[in-house]
């Protein structure tokens, strides 16, 4: 499945399901753009800042 969905759910993940048909139940994992000056020797990002989310790439793309 393209886009941000990448994990099926076998069944639903809430207590009491809703009255739904035809439900497919996912996992969602959004993507997002973090730009940094550079990694320390902890590997640990330096001077991190968010950009954007990538609505236009799924996990499994990286």
């Amino acid at each position: 499945m393209p886009g941000p969905y990448c994990c099926h759910l076998p069944r639903c993940p809430f207590e009491r399901e809703p009255a739904v048909v035809g439900s497919r139940w996912v996992l969602p994992r959004p993507v997002g753009e973090v730009a940094y000056a550079t990694r320390t020797r902890a590997d640990l990002l330096r001077h991190p800042s968010w950009h954007r989310l990538r609505p236009d790439l799924a996990p499994g793309d990286l």
